[in-house]
């Protein structure tokens, strides 16, 4: 292979590098127990909020209400295995116990993640009366299935989605889907083949494409570089010959502000899956474009949460993806930016802000 051709895979590999998720004590991610949770958030690169002294006083909060009422106490727990189309894929769902819910909350992670490092929000979501949905996707954390791999969305964690909705949908209820990074990307192409399913949309810093240019090349040459990759029959191989470890210390960190959830997980082996397949890059930049090009087949009110320090996905490609959403349905799609948060925003050290205007968008369309 010529030199060229192997500087493209090492640019391309640390640019599809998606942040591997901040990481929890060994023996947490090992449990199963969906009740116990001490998690954070997601997968790449969590969200920083601008004004430090602001976004601390807004964790402060956030600790005082954890002091005063456990509003985990206000679901029934329970995990388990769904066969889906791709493989045997781990969930867990918190159950509304204080009386009936009046809707169903799908949540989908990104990439380098499990759900355990989201259990911080079904206390921070302050006893919503809704039942509350989460998966690991294909090849990652208690799920079945290649590490670090896909070889089609459509027809791996988009279709697995559908199954997990099948399962713990209500159709009595109004139904709402909050993503964080590749699971935004996921939750697009559920909408775009699963029309008029969800009733109100939020995506977290969506993965819709990277700053190719920023490193020197083309969508083209990237795109050509992973499908010889692929061609040549490589594709479940690690697209490096291994992953950046996240830091130690937190200030050196670009997903989030909140070093306590950060500590968490940074060196979680559950999250540390290492570098994605070139598979996965191939399909992931196939499926960038389709995003953009079925933009169209949108038909749920939709709000993308943008943080303005991202560093991970590549933010003018949210605005133009909402402008295209826009241009087929005027006004369906609006775009927040989240001055100085990083990536992982419903980790950030403002995320009772972030989840306020969430539930807000929820709360008008259901």
């Amino acid at each position: 292979m010529n030199r060229r051709l192997w500087l493209w895979m090492a640019l391309l590999a640390s640019v599809l590098w998606i942040t591997a998720c901040e990481e929890t004590d060994d023996d947490d991610a090992a449990d199963d127990d969906t009740g116990d949770d001490d998690t954070g958030d997601d997968d790449t690169g969590d969200d920083d909020t601008g004004d430090d002294d602001d976004s601390a006083d807004d964790d402060d909060s956030a600790d005082d209400d954890d002091d005063t009422t456990d509003y985990t106490q206000y679901y029934d727990a329970d995990s388990g295995t769904l066969e889906a189309c791709s493989t045997d894929i781990a969930w867990e769902t918190w159950t509304y116990n204080q009386g009936d819910a009046e809707a169903t909350l799908f949540f989908v992670n990104g990439r380098n993640e499990y759900t355990d490092k989201y259990h911080h929000l079904i206390q921070e979501f302050g006893g919503v009366p809704w039942n509350i949905v989460m998966w690991d996707h294909y090849g990652q954390g208690r799920s079945g299935g290649v590490r670090a791999h896909f070889d089609d969305y459509d027809t791996q964690p988009v279709c697995d989605m559908g199954m997990i909705v099948d399962e713990f949908g209500d159709p009595g209820i109004p139904m709402g889907l909050m993503t964080h990074s590749m699971g935004g990307l996921i939750g697009i192409r559920y909408l775009q083949t699963h029309p008029d399913v969800f009733d109100a949309v939020v995506l977290g810093s969506p993965l819709l494409g990277l700053d190719l240019a920023a490193n020197g090349f083309t969508y083209e040459e990237a795109l050509g570089t992973c499908f010889a990759m692929v061609d040549a029959g490589f594709s479940e191989s690690p697209s490096a010959f291994g992953g950046e470890p996240n830091p130690e210390d937190c200030a050196e960190n670009t997903s989030t502000h909140d070093c306590d959830l950060y500590e968490l997980f940074w060196d979680d082996p559950m999250c540390m899956i290492g570098a994605p397949t070139w598979g996965w890059q191939y399909t992931s930049l196939l499926y960038y474009e389709q995003a953009d090009a079925d933009a169209g087949l949108i038909s749920d009110p939709l709000l993308i949460m943008q943080a303005g320090d991202d560093t991970t996905v590549y933010n003018p490609e949210q605005d133009e993806f909402c402008g295209l959403v826009n241009d087929a349905n005027p006004g369906l799609c609006s775009l927040t930016v989240w001055p100085g948060d990083y990536h992982e925003l419903w980790r950030e050290l403002d995320r009772a802000q972030i989840i306020d205007e969430a539930f807000a968008h929820f709360e008008a369309h259901f």
